[in-house]
């Protein structure tokens, strides 16, 4: 079975049979995952690829932290 997602972001599923049968049966089993979407905090429009830099300004609120290094 090979899972996608369409346009849409539903999950899609297609199955392959190994062969022809009179009586088709399908059975299934679904696990589904209940969470918010993420993320739940905007994106500025600077950071929407990878990579990014950070302003000499966003540098200094770093500090000395990994991401200030750079």
């Amino acid at each position: 079975m090979i899972w996608t997602h369409d346009v849409f972001g539903n999950s899609v599923a297609i199955a392959c049979f190994s062969g022809q049968t009179d009586r088709p049966v399908i059975e299934s089993r679904m696990t589904l995952n209940q969470r918010t979407d993420w993320p739940v905090f905007d994106i500025d429009a600077g950071a929407g690829t990878c990579p990014f830099c950070y302003s000499d300004d966003e540098k200094t609120d770093l500090g000395r932290s990994p991401a200030g290094l750079g």
